[in-house]
């Protein structure tokens, strides 16, 4: 029944070079945390006189890891992105749900910084590590930034189609 169609192994064999062909071989997102503390060391240190220091810091830091993450995972390596005029459309689609969420996390941040005077002294008393308060704002911002870099690279396979050629 199937000695029919011989043309189905070829599609199987086809689409599966296809989904290899999809994983990226890039550094960008495995090393996108590394990347990532360079860019809010020196955003922190440059504006840590000014009022809005933390947050730009923040927001500059959490842009860098999400960017870095689903850049990292979308594309195989930059000659896929710079190459490819439809790529650079994809990356302007995916400031827009990005300015939002972000907005949401300086929201956020802000509202942390504001509560952290009203909170007891055993839940904000640094240590050489950190405080627990401090643990508890940075996790949910890293899997936050996490989930958010991986589904902007799943994105792009989905709706954004870029060629791979």
């Amino acid at each position: 029944m199937f000695d029919e169609c011989p043309g189905v192994e070829k599609q199987s064999d086809a689409r599966q070079e296809s989904s290899d062909d999809q994983k990226s071989t890039w550094w960008l997102g495995r090393w996108a945390h590394v990347i990532t503390i360079p860019v809010w060391f020196i955003l922190f240190v440059s504006f840590a006189d000014h009022p809005w220091g933390t947050y730009i810091s923040v927001a500059g830091g959490y842009t860098a890891f999400v960017l870095c993450l689903a850049l990292g995972n979308a594309f195989k390596d930059m000659d896929d992105v710079l190459g490819n005029p439809r790529a650079l459309i994809y990356i302007a689609k995916l400031l827009i749900p990005h300015a939002f969420i972000l907005a949401l996390i300086v929201w956020g941040v802000s509202e942390w910084l504001h509560l952290a005077p009203t909170l007891p002294s055993w839940l904000t008393h640094e240590g050489r590590k950190g405080s627990l308060w401090y643990w508890c704002g940075m996790l949910p911002l890293g899997c936050a930034g996490y989930c958010q870099g991986l589904r902007m690279a799943s994105m792009r396979r989905k709706h954004c189609q870029v060629d791979e050629g």
